[in-house]
């Protein structure tokens, strides 16, 4: 049999990595076949079901080879109403994974019951993340990890317990360019150099305005700030804090537009000269803006107090509207939600 070369495999593997059952197929052809294709079925490990999320981890946990060639871990369990207990043995395996997997770049990992951030506390996960997501307790295990990672680029970290008594130590987190989390947990990562911040206020309205001056500390690198389901009572004195410790935004949101008296908020913006995008709900209004006259003039409206600003960006409900103005405004209706804070 004529033997292929490791060259016309790759092309061969590469024609139909998508087609997971012919990749399977391919394993079973011949050795150069096998090697191309496991590097491919490995690379990427998604699972939403514990229990193939559990054969997955078992196989790299016995076959070094294949974990190497993991980079994207993902085990997001959904379809359950209550969080549920995995156990202590289903963690500590997949723990052995995280330590076979010494390539991994991209780690999704959530623990509905926020019991288990042990899993990631082991010197011997040895691999260097970009990219991480994590739902588990904001707590020591899961800081020792993270403390450990100093090429991530982006966290994402849901922990939603307002009792955070552990902290962030400086000088962890060197390279986080985007963050999106809680809020409290937020606040942790203003002395990394963060470009991107999408922030849930889930805390008591006083908390937030005290806490929001610390965003100064990342003035010369922070150019998109969202806050979601910030407080319609806090909203225009949110706005004040963050327009002065962040004038040099080009992306803010998600605040809401007030039907009358929009006077404060224009003065607001005023110093923000290089602003070029801005999310605003106008849930609220009743009746609401109509389409596209109402909020045509909202976005004209925007743009004479803040003349930097070319994309508008309005909720209402669960819909959202893009205005962009090139020569005039233009808009559609988004029917995928594209983070507009991560794309200035």
């Amino acid at each position: 049999m004529l033997a292929l070369s490791p060259e016309l495999c790759g092309k061969i593997i590469q024609f139909t990595s998508h087609r997971r059952r012919d990749l399977l197929s391919l394993c079973l052809t011949c050795k150069a076949f096998q090697r191309e294709a496991e590097a491919r079925i490995y690379a990427q490990l998604i699972f939403a079901d514990p229990r193939r999320a559990l054969q997955a981890c078992t196989t790299v946990v016995h076959n070094e080879r294949l974990a190497l060639h993991v980079r994207t871990f993902c085990f997001n369990q959904e379809g359950t109403r209550h969080p549920v207990d995995l156990g202590r043995e289903f963690w500590l395996v997949v723990q052995r994974a995280l330590i076979n997997m010494s390539n991994l770049e991209i780690l999704i990992l959530c623990d509905n019951t926020y019991m288990n951030g042990w899993v990631l506390d082991n010197p011997a996960i040895q691999f260097s993340l970009q990219d991480c997501k994590l739902r588990f307790r904001w707590e020591a295990p899961v800081i020792r990890f993270l403390k450990r990672q100093d090429g991530l680029r982006s966290l994402y970290l849901y922990d939603p317990f307002e009792d955070l008594s552990e902290t962030l130590p400086q000088g962890a987190l060197p390279t986080l360019q985007t963050f999106d989390g809680t809020f409290l947990v937020g606040m942790q990562m203003v002395r990394s150099p963060i470009t991107h911040m999408q922030v849930l206020i889930d805390v008591e309205p006083a908390s937030v305005l005290a806490s929001l001056p610390r965003l100064a500390q990342m003035k010369k690198t922070l150019r998109g700030l969202n806050l979601v389901d910030v407080m319609e009572e806090i909203s225009l004195p949110a706005l004040e804090l963050i327009t002065r410790a962040l004038p040099d935004l080009r992306h803010l949101g998600l605040f809401s537009y007030p039907m009358t008296n929009r006077h404060e908020f224009h003065k607001y913006l005023l110093p923000m000269h290089s602003l070029r995008s801005i999310e605003l709900d106008v849930s609220r209004w009743n009746p609401p803006p109509s389409v596209p006259a109402g909020q045509r003039a909202l976005a004209c409206e925007l743009q004479t107090f803040c003349s930097t600003i070319d994309k508008v960006l309005f909720w209402t409900g669960t819909s959202r509207f893009r205005w962009i103005y090139t020569t005039h405004w233009m808009h559609r209706v988004e029917t995928t939600q594209h983070s507009a804070w991560g794309m200035v």
